[in-house]
């Protein structure tokens, strides 16, 4: 789908780039620029750039940059065509030119929001009935109340595996429809999955439904289900009670993990907000670059017991894997936060989650319930079990601390710590420049050419004047004539959009250094005589190849009775350029 370049400007003028990327980032104004940690990488030292005038962002750490439309199509997961519908229904602007296949995949989406915020709305109804007394009693009896019951939405479908199905189908959904929505068996297509079952919506960011878990109060079969994956839904993605934690974590900068809905629900009850859960499965490193964009650190409250604790190691990994620190909270008055609820009351919820160690701790500490510390094999094993942790951790300092701690821990020398990390530590040359910890301080030059078009682009309206002083035809550098191309497409447009600039360019790598050198502010300074010095020696390196091009024909044919004339033009046409350059020379 081609989208009309005023559609674009329109959309990017009605939006702000530091409000749009401000929800998932916090930014902090400094000059004319906004600073913040990158979502896309790593880091503890904040590099990702947005620059409000330009429109643009760029991260000086991974390189990623571009435009709004860029930034939502990578933090979103998007296409262009999906990013661009995103962000005009945020503007308020309706797109035009869009395909047959576009719109008919937008009205699936809308359809699908439509179904279940409408079953969410059932679900609900029905929970709240007198005659679902038992149910809400049992929610009460577990430590909730109705506030938090209406907070989250929560519902209840009873022992009516066909109910559902008919309701729907009353309201106008075909069979089709509700055969790819997600609520209904696979193999027995009129079954309500989540039937028998107490219901948590699971909802993005802007309030909608998008999934549901259930929880059954038999014992029979499993205790909770999930809604598979959807258009519109991704179980390893989204995070259940993101949105109502989203205020608190931007303002706290700091998340509580647990597992399950109840535990969320129980610490909600405890008045603390700030706080999601997995969907059913382990986390992952989606998950946890979402949360990355809200808060510096975690803390984890999984369950105490066998299966609790291995879930808090897989989590530690990933954390420590993805840069997100995290501590762990140890329950110890209670096997889970909604067994303490229920229990102890919110007090004692509250007051176990005052203390926390760190994930290093915490990890010692179950290796140390495995392996004998005073036994030399339990010494060796202890130290190979916690090794792969610390070797993950990016910080010099830290690992140092580490070292220590094992060497009072296992009353050992400290060297001795050192000398068997060096035998598990492996150097992979190969896998070097993927981390995004080494920062490469090798710059590459560049071609004046490009320097040229890296100084325009950072000011469009100059490009007016550059296309007088040089033609197309005195660059070699490719990415330099792909930038030229869209600045002359454009100039005839009248259009100095600097997005519109980005869209007309294929090559990513050139992108994102185009973002780079305007976002650097390095063009903003003395940009006349950057331009024009720019200009002087591209001039004088195309006169220098057309002289040695002439040079090279005088000699092929300087013997060549019959080129005379040939011959005559050709020594003409050096005598001029070797004028030229002699007068670029004397300009320099």
């Amino acid at each position: 789908m081609r989208i009309p370049d005023k559609t674009l400007e329109a959309i990017g003028n009605r939006l702000a780039i530091e409000d749009v990327i401000g929800e998932y980032v916090t930014l902090k104004k400094q000059g004319n620029r906004y600073l913040g940690l990158c979502p896309f990488h790593n880091e503890k030292t904040p590099s990702f750039s947005v620059d409000s005038d330009k429109k643009l962002f760029h991260c000086f750490g991974c390189k990623k940059g571009g435009t709004l439309f860029t930034f939502i199509m990578e933090i979103e997961k998007m296409t262009f065509p999906e990013a661009v519908q995103f962000l005009a229904k945020k503007a308020g602007i309706e797109i035009k030119g869009e395909t047959s296949a576009d719109r008919e995949l937008e009205s699936k989406k809308n359809a699908l929001k439509e179904l279940y915020n409408r079953v969410t709305q059932s679900l609900n109804y029905l929970l709240l009935e007198k005659k679902r007394e038992e149910i809400l009693n049992y929610l009460l009896k577990r430590g909730l109340n109705l506030d938090i019951i209406n907070k989250f939405s929560l519902g209840y479908y009873p022992e009516d595996p066909k109910g559902m199905y008919r309701f729907l189908q009353k309201k106008g959904y075909s069979s089709d429809f509700l055969a790819t929505s997600g609520l209904f068996s696979s193999k027995h297509p009129e079954f309500f999955i989540f039937t028998g079952r107490i219901i948590f919506p699971i909802k993005d960011l802007h309030g909608n439904t998008i999934a549901f878990g259930g929880r059954s109060l038999k014992e029979k079969g499993p205790k909770y289900i999930n809604s598979p994956d959807t258009l519109i839904f991704k179980k390893s993605e989204n995070l259940f009670g993101l949105d109502i934690a989203l205020p608190s974590l931007r303002k706290k900068e700091t998340v509580f993990i647990v597992e399950g809905y109840m535990d969320l629900l129980a610490l909600h009850t405890a008045g603390v907000e700030n706080v999601v859960a997995p969907l059913g499965t382990a986390f992952t490193e989606e998950q946890i670059k979402r949360l990355k964009r809200y808060a510096k650190r975690g803390y984890l409250l999984f369950d105490s017991d066998s299966a609790g604790q291995e879930a808090t190691k897989r989590t530690i990994e990933i954390c420590q894997k993805s840069g997100f620190e995290v501590s762990i909270v140890q329950l110890i008055e209670g096997k889970d936060p909604a067994e303490i609820l229920e229990k102890q009351g919110k007090d004692a919820l509250n007051n176990s989650l005052k203390y926390s160690i760190t994930s290093f701790e915490y990890l010692i500490n179950m290796i140390l319930t495995i392996h004998n510390k005073n036994s030399p094999e339990g010494k060796t094993r202890i130290l190979q079990d916690i090794f792969p942790y610390i070797k993950s951790n990016p910080s010099a300092v830290t690992r140092e601390a580490y070292f220590k701690e094992l060497s009072e821990l296992l009353d050992i020398e400290y060297s001795t710590v050192l000398e068997e990390y060096s035998k598990e530590k492996t150097y992979n040359k190969d896998n070097r420049k993927d981390n995004i910890y080494q920062i490469d301080k090798i710059k590459q030059d560049i071609s004046p050419e490009l320097y040229l078009m890296f100084a325009v682009a950072s000011n469009m309206e100059k490009f007016k004047t550059v296309r007088t002083m040089v033609k197309y035809e005195d660059f070699e550098d490719k990415q330099a004539k792909e930038i030229y191309i869209a600045l002359e497409e454009l100039f005839r447009k009248d259009n100095n959009d600097t997005n519109a600039l980005l869209f007309r360019i294929e090559d990513l790598k050139l992108k994102e250094q185009i973002t780079e050198k305007i976002t650097s502010g390095e063009f903003n300074v003395n940009q006349e005589k950057l331009i024009n010095d720019s200009i002087l020696q591209i001039k004088q390196n195309s006169l220098e190849r057309k002289r040695k091009e002439v040079e090279r024909l005088l000699r092929k044919y300087e013997n060549d009775n019959s080129r005379r004339e040939y011959l005559r033009e050709l020594l003409e046409e050096k005598i001029y350029l070797d004028k030229e350059l002699t007068n670029l020379r004397f300009r320099n």
